[in-house]
């Protein structure tokens, strides 16, 4: 399941957000499943977050900022990753 909201901001720039829940399971338990079968999930469930901002400052200079959060079956904690970027060009 993964539903998707954007919002556009008067040709100026999108904010976007997805949120993704996937359920993996395998008979017999903790059998070894293939990646492209399991899409790269791992047995168990799986929550994934996604929150992007793209702004346009001038026709040459583009600001965006994303983070992404990952929580799986195996691992205790949430994986959080943030980037920002600003490009401008000439």
């Amino acid at each position: 399941m993964r539903p998707r909201v954007t919002c556009l901001l008067r040709g100026k720039g999108r904010l976007s957000s997805e949120l993704e829940w996937a359920q993996v399971n395998a008979e017999p338990q903790g059998q070894v499943l293939p990646y492209e079968l399991a899409r790269g999930n791992r047995e168990g469930t799986t929550f994934r977050w996604n929150l992007a901002f793209e702004y346009r400052v001038t026709g040459n200079v583009n600001f965006s900022l994303s983070y992404l959060g990952r929580k799986e079956a195996d691992r205790a904690q949430i994986a959080h990753l943030g980037k920002m970027e600003m490009r401008a060009s000439f």
